[in-house]
Parts: C-alpha cells; sequence; structure tokens
C-alpha cells in the first residue's frame, strides 16, 4: 500500500473505495480489450470450450480440495 493511504482509518478507505469504485468500473469498461456486453459472444474466450468440455473433473477437483481444507497447515 502506498504511504500516501497507509495511514487512513479502514472505515475511510472503504467510504473511498465505494466512492470511487463505479467511476473506476466505467474506465477500465472502456478500456476493455473485449468490451462491456451483458452477455459475451461464445467465440470471444475459446478456452471456455475445454472448461465446459472438463467441467465434472473441475468440480471433483473443487470438492476434493473444499473437503481438505482442514487438513492443510495455514500459509
Amino acid at each position: 500500500m502506498s504511504n500516501a493511504i497507509s495511514h487512513l482509518p479502514g472505515r475511510v478507505l472503504v467510504r473511498l473505495g465505494r466512492r470511487i469504485r463505479k467511476p473506476l468500473d466505467n474506465v477500465l469498461a472502456r478500456q476493455s480489450a473485449v468490451g462491456d456486453p451483458a452477455v459475451f459472444a461464445r467465440d470471444t474466450f475459446p478456452e471456455v470450450v475445454a472448461v465446459e468440455q472438463h467441467w465434472k473433473v473441475i468440480r471433483d477437483e473443487a470438492r476434493a480440495v473444499m473437503e481438505g481444507q482442514g487438513l492443510t497447515p495455514p500459509a
């Protein structure tokens, strides 16, 4: 975090974040290489095909990770 804002209380940062979020979202959306449509065309992200084909494997991996969460030591 930069020195300019690191000394501010948390609630001040939260209020600031809330005020700048929408304008920042708008700026980022205008700069996006893929635009900001409500629904993207299927061919915009070709990698989605692989995710759709292997969703069961991905689901099973996620379930295994979730079941073992208590077994991993804290980072």
